[in-house]
């Protein structure tokens, strides 16, 4: 399968810091949710993977071969989101997992 991976640029780096330093999974999905619709988020890269734990891995560590980038893209970290290739499915990484984002059909 492939996922998308959209991350937030350094000149909204305080979007992200908010994201990054959220109290709890509902504060971070509410602030990521925010992020998207007002177009923080650039779409950075696609990757092949089963799961998300294989997109994080593979977004870390590779192998490239798995990763087409679309733009500059950093490691995969907390506060960045990852969608399904159709984006009927996405998610926020989380310090441990990922949360899913309720809102994502808004962002096509």
């Amino acid at each position: 399968m492939k996922y998308q991976i959209h991350q937030i640029k350094i000149e909204n780096f305080d979007a992200k810091t908010s994201i990054m330093l959220a109290d709890d999974a509902a504060d971070r999905i509410e602030k990521a949710d925010d992020a998207m619709c007002n177009g923080y988020y650039v779409l950075v890269a696609t990757i092949e993977a089963e799961d998300l734990n294989a997109v994080f891995e593979i977004g870390n560590m590779g192998p490239e071969e798995k990763i087409s980038r679309h733009d500059s893209m950093h490691s995969i970290s907390v506060g960045d989101v990852i969608t399904n290739e159709d984006m009927t499915k996405s998610w926020v990484v989380a310090p441990i997992g990922f949360d899913p984002l309720p809102a994502y059909g808004v962002w096509k």
